[in-house]
């Protein structure tokens, strides 16, 4: 009964994404303001049927979002999180890093509807090890699954993928030329999660930020990397790391999971 009754209510919510005719704006528990989300996209699927993004996380960021410090959004698609982040740390700075143009006009209008963009400083492109420009995987309308590696993600098989060029920077370059001091980095890229890393040494060794970032063995190996060569990285610089969800759960074992690293 319960499995059927979810069966309609997907249905229900993919017939409303076909039919809307501008992006929806909605109010996402545990997320200040309002947000304008692409209709056609997963993130808007999810918001709809439960009235909630990623509860477990946006817990995590209210509980260790250093007010004073500022932070580093990674993969900030539409603001979300970046208007979370400019609010926790309203007398801070937020950097949000987007290089798609659709989720870019998103997250500009999101972060100027919520009134955060005294706060919010928006880099166009992507982070990576070096700068350059760079080939970016796009899958129109669903912006959240862009990628400068392999499109691997399941929930996108078969979907027609687009690229583009976008320009590439590294955190460190990217923090040091704004004069911030991050206290928390949230890192969502699609399994490149090693390549931003390792564009942030400077970062991890003088700031000592909390990590958040998205943790995907599948995703990771699809691009030349694995959950295991991550956590290593990032064990090497004096960090814990835990399963961000469960903590008392190996992080890595989960297919498509996150991970929480803590300074020692």
């Amino acid at each position: 009964m319960l499995r059927r009754r979810m069966a309609i209510e997907a249905a229900t919510v993919a017939t409303l994404s076909a039919c809307l005719a501008e992006d929806p704006v909605v109010a996402v528990r545990g997320f200040p303001g309002k947000y304008a989300i692409g209709g056609q996209s997963d993130l808007f699927r999810r918001i709809a049927l439960s009235g909630s993004y990623e509860p477990e996380l946006v817990a995590i960021c209210r509980d260790r979002v250093d007010p004073d410090r500022d932070v580093v959004d990674v993969g900030a698609n539409v603001g979300l999180y970046t208007v979370l982040f400019a609010d926790l740390a309203p007398r801070r700075r937020t950097l949000a890093i987007e290089p798609t143009a659709g989720a870019l006009a998103r997250l500009r209008r999101n972060v100027a509807a919520n009134g955060a963009d005294s706060r919010v400083d928006i880099f166009e492109g992507v982070v990576s090890d070096r700068p350059g420009e760079l080939q970016l995987s796009v899958i129109p309308g669903r912006e959240e699954y862009s990628s400068l590696g392999a499109m691997d993600h399941p929930s996108v098989a078969g979907a027609r993928v687009e690229t583009m060029t976008t320009v590439a920077a590294t955190v460190d370059a990217l923090v040091a030329a704004r004069n911030l001091v991050p206290g928390f980095v949230k890192i969502d890229v699609e399994g490149m999660e090693h390549l931003v890393l390792r564009g942030m040494t400077a970062v991890l060794q003088t700031s000592r930020p909390l990590v958040l970032a998205e943790l995907s063995d599948p995703l990771l190996r699809s691009n030349g990397s694995s959950a295991r060569e991550v956590i290593r990285m990032m064990q090497a610089y004096g960090y814990e790391v835990t399963d961000a969800v469960d903590p008392q759960r190996p992080a890595g074992e989960r297919s498509f999971g996150d991970m929480l690293c803590v300074p020692q």
